[in-house]
């Protein structure tokens, strides 16, 4: 009897801002297919074109699971950039309604998918990304959640890539000016920008294609690399971070009331993003370090699958639609 029983299946789809991924699981949480397409964020791209990336990747990734079909779906979990809004969320439904209909089917920021990679699928615990913005965000055993920082670079992401990078160009103009010490970040800027002297920073930092995250975040790495060559500077912008990280952290697991109920076992902390997530990350060991002196006790680990699957397991553990 059970072999006439078709199996069911479950989808998650991480939809970032250059690409969008949906995998295909089965009732054990086995990754069965996968297919990836374009940008899936309606504030980038455009709703017509989020559909069509969304709506592919997704047919694209059941149509590749071998004898399965949309009626083999129980269940789907979207964790996606700019999708933060219920009308945001409400949009993306009606899409997934169209082609799934009558599916139990959940929509969530990525920062609960990024929780769910790191916990085989359990909405408990916090999660802190680190990348070129960041977010700490968390959900305690009542469901309730929290979040902090990921206001943007503007109103503040402090321990951000870019709020890193920021400070890689103002360590530099401080040594250059004899405000600060002299520093090994000024090399790796002038290697990196492919300049000669400080005074054509000014140029680039306020030149139009420069404008935003991007440029800015993308000079992080060069405080890590400083830093574990034990550079004043470096360290010193590493350290804030790490700080600035911890409070977040910290702030959310109090607001969350997890400091509590985790008695001697540690909160579970999810560290994501590409300042975080890799075995040499300075930030890392720092951050861990202030959470131990902010009285912190945090189970710490990096994701253990990606968030599209991440996003599975979500899907997988809530069950089908009764």
């Amino acid at each position: 009897k059970k072999n006439q029983t078709k199996m069911k299946v479950y989808v998650g789809v991480d939809g970032g801002g250059t690409k969008t991924l949906a995998v295909v699981v089965d009732e054990d949480g086995v990754e069965l297919s996968r297919a990836t397409t374009t940008c899936s964020n309606h504030n980038s791209v455009g709703p017509d074109i989020a559909k069509i990336a969304i709506d592919s990747a997704i047919l694209q990734a059941i149509s590749s699971a071998k004898d399965c079909t949309v009626s083999d779906v129980a269940g789907i979990v979207l964790g996606m950039s700019g999708a933060d809004r219920p009308s945001d969320r409400e949009m993306i439904q009606s899409w997934i309604n169209q082609i799934l209909p009558g599916i139990k089917c959940a929509i969530h920021n990525d920062a609960i998918t990024a929780l769910a990679s790191g916990t085989a699928g359990r909405l408990f615990g916090v999660v802190c990304i680190s990348g070129t913005g960041t977010i700490s965000f968390g959900v305690n055993e009542k469901g309730e959640t929290v979040r902090a920082t990921g206001w943007g670079p503007l109103l503040g992401d402090e321990g951000s890539g870019y709020d890193i990078g920021i400070d890689v160009l103002r360590a530099v103009v401080r040594a250059k000016d004899g405000m600060g010490p002299k520093t090994k970040l000024t090399e790796g800027v002038f290697s990196k920008l492919g300049i000669s002297a400080e005074e054509k920073l000014i140029e680039w930092a306020y030149a139009k294609e420069n404008a935003g995250w991007q440029g800015i975040a993308g000079l992080s790495y060069l405080a890590h690399q400083c830093a574990k060559q034990n550079d004043e500077a470096a360290v010193a912008i590493m350290q804030k971070a790490a700080g600035s990280l911890a409070k977040a952290i910290s702030t959310v697991i109090l607001k969350l009331g997890l400091d509590s109920s985790q008695e001697g076992v540690g909160v579970p902390l999810v560290i994501a993003g590409g300042n975080l997530d890799h075995d040499e990350s300075i930030l890392a060991q720092y951050l861990v370090e202030h959470l131990g002196k902010l009285g912190v006790k945090v189970n710490a680990r990096r994701p253990e699958v990606e968030p599209a699957i991440g996003a599975a397991l979500l899907a997988k553990n809530a069950g089908p639609a009764s």
